[in-house]
């Protein structure tokens, strides 16, 4: 399949509810929005729309972002697109609007602007199609013109950063946790339909698996240590545990996370990304994930007790300017919680996504086949990020008792 960018057919289509009376596209200019390694489940275009008013005659530039198929058929295989595509679409036309709804009528002050805003999507041309097919395209609006970026995946994110974004996570996670629990209704048609457990390729976990042994026996770790590691990969389970259970980012990276930052570097806004594997699980997951892909190390080891804090507070704070019940949501819960979601899961979701994550050479998927990965000296090396890293993950899931016994 070519990586020739094609452009967005009967983009009109998907626009016209958001485009003035009159207005009509004149002229579209197609590049790739980001570069190699940055987005592996996608093809992600910038779309610089001129429109043209035919009764006032004055004319406008559009700009915003299409989201398409990678145009690999492995890559398709791996990130399962007949499914993600799908959810992802309804992320933004369904469960959002749900979760905008309920927040609002019960916090007038409470928004769901941590998510770009969508212009809508199709999985094929064929309305009757059930099938994703090339055609498919999600519409978004453009954050790098509006003065967000992306932060350093090999550095990682500073205190007062990640504190916002674990803030744009907790609404997420209440507004949600909030909509199943006071509308189950609702939540059962609007939100839920969307949520399906995202599965590893067991190929690409076996090589993590290796990668994983073999660095942590380089740098000296004890053998059980190694051990009942490897058996916390082995051993993950995908169960959801109440009463934690809501809507899940479940890959809250560093380049999935777009920040504003001020004329004095400190971070305004925070928006949430890539929504194509959202899950309906423990929402605890995402933060620990997010904590130890994405955040400086030195900051991680010095302050992790305080963001998972920092992010309990808030999450109860807001549960309850929502009007919901929190006393389920004791601090003892939390922690409880933090460690099954550690075990059960984190631990293996991050062992698998460090090395693309912290690759010196981000890798083009779009030709490979497993075969081709496996043999690819790209992914043989390791990265002096990628070993820092796991050696901190891993000392301190064992310190905290995260790992199993």
């Amino acid at each position: 399949m070519s990586n020739e960018l094609r452009d967005v057919q009967n983009l009109d289509e998907i626009l016209r509810s958001h485009l003035k009376s009159g207005e009509t596209i004149e002229d579209v200019r197609t590049t790739r929005l980001t570069a190699v390694g940055d987005n592996y489940g996608s093809l992600m275009l910038r779309l610089e729309i001129r429109l043209k008013n035919d009764v006032t005659k004055d004319s406008r530039t559009l700009e915003v972002v299409a989201k398409t198929l990678p145009r690999s058929e492995f890559v398709q295989h791996i990130f399962n697109v007949q499914v993600t595509f799908k959810n992802e679409i309804a992320f933004y036309t369904s469960i959002i609007p749900a979760l905008d709804r309920f927040a609002k009528e019960r916090d007038a002050s409470a928004d769901t602007d941590f998510v770009p805003k969508p212009y809508g999507g199709r999985i094929s041309l064929n309305p009757a199609n059930a099938v994703v097919d090339d055609d498919a395209v999600l519409i978004l609006e453009n954050l790098k013109i509006l003065g967000y970026k992306n932060g350093s995946r090999q550095e990682g994110f500073d205190l007062s950063t990640s504190k916002l974004i674990l803030e744009s996570f907790v609404k997420l996670h209440a507004y949600s946790i909030g909509l199943r629990l006071e509308d189950p209704k609702v939540f059962e048609s609007d939100v839920k339909p969307y949520l399906h457990d995202y599965i590893f390729d067991e190929k690409l976990v076996e090589m993590a698996i290796d990668k994983t042994r073999d660095i942590l026996k380089a740098e000296g770790l004890a053998a059980d240590l190694i051990e009942r590691s490897i058996e916390t990969i082995k051993q993950r389970n995908k169960n959801a545990v109440e009463p934690w259970i809501g809507v899940t980012h479940n890959d809250g990276w560093v380049n999935n996370i777009m920040i504003k930052w001020d004329e004095n570097d400190r971070p305004v806004s925070v928006k949430l990304v890539d929504f194509q594997v959202c899950e309906y699980k423990s929402v605890l997951r995402d933060i620990l994930f997010f904590l130890f892909t994405s955040v400086r190390n030195d900051i991680l080891a010095d302050n992790l007790d305080k963001l998972l804090d920092h992010y309990y507070e808030n999450f109860v704070a807001t549960l309850k300017n929502i009007g919901v019940d929190a006393s389920r949501y004791s601090r003892e819960s939390y922690d409880e919680h933090l460690k099954i979601a550690a075990r059960d899961y984190v631990y293996f979701h991050t062992v698998v996504m460090l090395e693309p994550i912290l690759t010196d050479k981000p890798v083009d998927l779009s030709d490979l086949s497993f075969e081709e990965l496996e043999k690819t000296p790209r992914f043989q090396e390791t990265s002096s990020g990628h070993k820092d890293k796991l050696l901190l993950v891993t000392n301190t899931f064992d310190a905290k008792g995260w790992l199993v016994s």
